[in-house]
């Protein structure tokens, strides 16, 4: 080992004016007055480092991509601007300052997973959530305010005007004043899906330990001072809510329960303004003097064409067109079968709760609930394809076919009509040969009709349970049996079709050699009165039964 100043020559003694030596002796100098100057403690010089200059606002130093930290000041400068607006709530100045001021006053975390699930696939859309926090969505108010702000006489005041006073009254509660907040929080019309959610969401966190009520940000008490109601149920939350339950589950586990509970609000939001739009439809048709202005109004100056009536458009025709239409009212179809199924099951046990509650009765979890909504769409949506198979195979039917009413020949009813010929009808289990059943037999007779909602062998018609009460061989005519069924009806019935049209109402087993079936035996009176020619299978009884 040797001082590095002799590494490229043979002396034998430290060279005091080689580089390395004079630059030690500088460093050693720097360190010693670094010494003594004390510690360092501003962040600034910390974030400013070694460079000789740097990009800064407001004492925060830019560090990594420029171009985004630019960015990013310029947009917190605006919102800066906006939340620090004079104008009062209300105006368009003011509901832009309360929506700027959500981003200093609510979870960042929570308010930025919020607006990652917006405009997902099932997820509310952008939409709706920008014009609700600015409080512009189309309610009685707003048009209330183009009525009396766009001159003397215009469109909203004909069509809206005589019908929803001054200040644009709630068709649903009769409030004076339909605002953004009214119609998807304070309404009596949206209070039965909140309370609803609430529900499921206290079972959700009563599930986690926590109770609901000590930390739900629509009620005053757990609000923070300057809190705008909207915010919360907007899928927004206040910023210390994450800390508080944190304290019993974890920081991670307390940010997903937060972050769910944010997100059922703003879905049950949307929810609620949806239903608000379909009952202001159902209100508007049955007003004739607004439905025909707002149709005029539409077909002239909303259209953009003046006075002059919106051109007609022309209509598509055409098998392929006509079928895709269908496809899409059938989805329909089916999507609201299902919706409907599983919005009466949980409004049901939500009721049923209730009294359960009353009565200090275990009440059905929220995920229970939820099984049983999910068991009941899930039945709607088959029954309802069921009927659309039906509709469509009788559809295809009466395209192939003349229609009844222009058939040109003599009706008679459906009972006194020859027996329809039942195609590839399979006899019941274990028969062979005629049948004859005995008094007191339970049977399912089958009953031709051409509104039937089952088939039998390619016929229409339905099946009913009855009790045979008797029989009977008329001379000239095939052995009957009586049956009265359960509505109290009685009929007479032709046993040709007995192992078809009737059958045993509990099936018997397959036949097995030398077993003796139920339809083996006859009525002793009808056996008497079978004739020479008959052919008969014998079976002998043995000594030991068989």
């Amino acid at each position: 080992m040797q001082c590095a100043c002799r590494c490229d020559s043979e002396r034998d003694e430290c060279d005091a004016d080689h580089r390395h030596h004079r630059g030690n002796d500088l460093a050693d100098g720097e360190a010693k007055v670094g010494a003594g100057g004390g510690g360092q403690y501003s962040l600034w010089e910390v974030a400013k480092g070694d460079e000789r200059y740097v990009l800064h606002n407001a004492g925060e130093v830019a560090q990594g991509a420029c171009g985004k930290w630019m960015r990013s000041q310029r947009d917190a400068q605006q919102i800066r601007t906006v939340a620090a607006d004079p104008m009062d709530p209300g105006e368009g100045g003011g509901r832009a300052r309360s929506w700027a001021r959500s981003v200093g006053e609510t979870d960042k975390k929570i308010r930025t997973a919020t607006a990652k699930g917006v405009h997902t696939s099932g997820g509310v859309g952008w939409r709706f959530w920008a014009r609700a926090g600015l409080e512009v969505l189309p309610t009685m108010s707003q048009f209330a305010k183009f009525a009396n702000t766009r001159g003397r006489d215009n469109e909203y005041r004909t069509v809206y005007g005589p019908h929803i006073g001054e200040h644009g009254k709630c068709m649903r509660c009769g409030d004076p004043k339909e605002t953004t907040l009214h119609a998807i929080w304070e309404c009596e019309g949206a209070k039965p899906r909140w309370e609803a959610m609430d529900l499921e969401i206290w079972h959700m966190w009563d599930g986690k330990g926590v109770n609901w009520d000590a930390h739900d940000w629509k009620h005053g008490p757990n609000q923070p001072p300057g809190w705008d109601q909207k915010w919360g149920i907007l899928g927004m939350a206040p910023p210390t809510v994450v800390q508080k339950v944190a304290a019993d589950l974890g920081h991670i586990a307390a940010f997903t329960l937060v972050k769910k509970t944010a997100a059922m609000h703003l879905k049950t939001a949307q929810e609620v303004w949806t239903a608000r739009n379909e009952w202001q439809k159902e209100w508007e048709s049955t007003v004739p003097e607004l439905k025909t202005a707002k149709e005029a109004a539409k077909r002239t100056v909303w259209s953009g064409r003046g006075e002059h009536p919106k051109a007609a458009q022309t209509v598509k025709y055409g098998p392929d067109t006509m079928a895709k239409t269908e496809q899409v009212r059938r989805k329909a179809r089916v999507r609201e079968a299902s919706e409907k199924a599983a919005k009466d099951v949980t409004e049901y046990q939500i009721k049923a709760n209730q009294r359960r509650q009353d009565k200090g009765q275990q009440m059905a979890t929220a995920t229970m609930i939820l099984r049983m909504a999910e068991a009941a769409s899930k039945d709607a949506t088959r029954a309802v394809r069921a009927a659309i198979g039906r509709e469509t195979s009788d559809a295809i039917a009466r395209s192939k076919h003349m229609p009844m009413e222009s058939m040109k020949c003599n009706w008679v009813h459906i009972l006194e009509a020859e027996p329809i010929p039942l195609l590839h009808a399979k006899p019941q289990r274990g028969q062979e040969g005629w049948w004859v059943p005995t008094k007191g037999t339970m049977v399912t007779v089958f009953t031709r009709s051409r509104d039937g909602g089952e088939t039998l062998g390619g016929t229409s018609g339905r099946w009913r349970k009855g009790r045979v009460t008797g029989a009977r061989w008329d001379a000239e005519k095939q052995p009957e049996c009586s049956i009265e069924f359960e509505d109290g009806t009685e009929e007479w019935r032709d046993t040709k079709g007995a192992g078809t049209e009737i059958k045993l109402h509990k099936a018997q087993d397959h036949r097995q050699s030398g077993a003796l079936m139920r339809t083996d035996m006859v009525p002793g009176h009808i056996a008497a009165m079978l004739g020479p020619g008959t052919t008969l299978k014998a079976r002998w009884l043995t000594p030991n039964g068989k």
